[in-house]
């Protein structure tokens, strides 16, 4: 609920306050929403990963440098378990994640292209329904509540990112 405060609606009313172009939704709500989506289904599994690195003081009074995974890796990866039979496979998967407009660095796209031809799913995601197509596209999603089969599964391929 919003509320607005006696002296926002006496502005409001003077016509000296004016409604703010709303801003796009920022990266983290989005890795964030798209997290939640894919955890709340029993046949995936998904993570994110923090990139970069930090320096950590050591006891002699240096540091040390600790990278946290290589430059490239998307923001969410993970596997859908797929059924075969009374087989399950597990088939990869990866998120990257980016504001509308937003561009793929070289090295994203090249982990993302990797993972494609190794057979994985490769996703640019700036919503939920990104993912949804992505996965529907493949047969990876249905909306029943059914897991996916081996049999209803398309062959993937890289949901083309823009490189920068």
């Amino acid at each position: 609920m919003v509320t607005i405060s006696p002296r926002d609606v006496a502005l409001l009313e003077a016509g000296r306050l004016r409604a703010r172009k709303p801003r796009p939704r920022a990266e983290r709500d989005v890795q964030a929403a798209i997290l939640e989506l894919l955890r709340a289904i029993p046949w995936i599994r998904a993570d994110r990963h923090n990139t970069g690195a930090a320096r950590y003081p050591r006891k002699d009074g240096g540091d040390r440098l600790v990278r946290f995974s290589p430059v490239g890796t998307p923001d969410i990866t993970g596997w859908v378990v797929v059924l075969q039979g009374r087989r399950a496979l597990a088939l990869a998967f990866a998120v990257e994640v980016k504001r509308a407009g937003g561009i793929v660095r070289p090295e994203q796209a090249a982990y993302l292209q990797q993972l494609d031809r190794d057979g994985g799913v490769a996703i640019v995601a700036t919503s939920i329904d990104d993912v949804v197509q992505a996965l529907r596209g493949l047969g990876l999603w249905r909306g029943e509540g059914r897991q996916p089969t081996l049999d209803g599964m398309r062959a993937p391929a890289f949901t083309g990112a823009r490189e920068g």
